[in-house]
């Protein structure tokens, strides 16, 4: 992980290029947020949560989305 970016309505995790992480299991990940998780890949790949239900309501919330995602990557180290 090179950088995590939160504010009130979304987290963006953006990944060390060559993570060690079981690929096979990111869609597990991602679905596990009922659509609200992206991956973005690329050069820097990044996740990308957007929370569409409570927009711009509390930052502190976002926190623990963060929390969250990035213990379900930590569960997906190779």
């Amino acid at each position: 992980m090179t950088e995590v970016t939160i504010n009130r309505q979304e987290v963006r995790i953006t990944m060390f290029q060559k993570a060690k992480l079981q690929v096979e299991r990111l869609p597990e990940l991602v679905n596990a947020f009922n659509g609200a998780l992206k991956l973005i890949p690329g050069e820097s790949p990044a996740f990308h949560y957007t929370d569409r239900k409570n927009k711009n309501q509390d930052s502190l919330a976002m926190m623990e989305k963060a929390k969250e995602i990035l213990e379900g990557l930590e569960k997906l180290r190779g």
